[in-house]
């Protein structure tokens, strides 16, 4: 078997995983379920916090900037006070000769992101960031937030199975993994 033939540039490493699954939580939501945002986001409630979103379809359609807008007022409300803030999205490409093929182009998308960050008084500390394809692919929904205190940095990390769409949408599926960062 593979362990015997590896055995000499191999370690076994006793409850290797152990310490990840204590710091790990799972919020699962199955369609129709009601989202608990209290329970999922305790660990920054009442925190000042510079939060880091990424979602390739944030920048999207209405619905999609409308989702993430609702999910920065639901995190505003946990009492969550927003430092900072980083928007990556991944824009649409031209189609041959320029157009966009009924796409949005990268400027529109910004210009509506802008308008709705400044109705929810975010528009001074978020950063817009279009992701640009040449770093390679481009697929999970994370949503990373920092808290610096005097006992140091607490940094979190919320992995998003389906986007901020889906998690706002109480009739989708979407599940949310919660780590805590070493």
């Amino acid at each position: 078997d593979w362990t015997e033939q590896h055995a000499d540039v191999s370690k076994l490493i006793d409850k290797a995983l152990s310490e990840t699954a204590l710091n790990t939580k799972s919020f699962r939501h199955n369609p129709g379920s009601p989202r608990d945002f209290t329970a999922m986001f305790a660990c920054i409630a009442g925190q000042n916090v510079s939060l880091k979103i990424e979602d390739p379809f944030l920048g999207s359609g209405d619905r999609n900037r409308e989702a993430l807008i609702e999910l920065l007022e639901t995190l505003k409300a946990l009492g969550v006070n927003i430092k900072s803030l980083v928007l990556t999205w991944r824009p649409p490409k031209p189609a041959r000769y320029g157009s966009y093929e009924g796409e949005e182009r990268l400027e529109d998308q910004q210009r509506d992101l802008i308008r709705r960050l400044k109705a929810a008084g975010l528009d001074a500390v978020a950063q817009l960031r279009p992701w640009n394809s040449r770093f390679g692919h481009f697929h999970d929904r994370i949503v990373t937030a920092t808290i610096e205190g005097p006992e140091g940095v607490a940094s979190y990390q919320w992995d998003i199975s389906s986007g901020i769409d889906n998690l706002m949408e109480q009739n989708r599926q979407c599940s949310v993994f919660l780590t805590e960062a070493a």
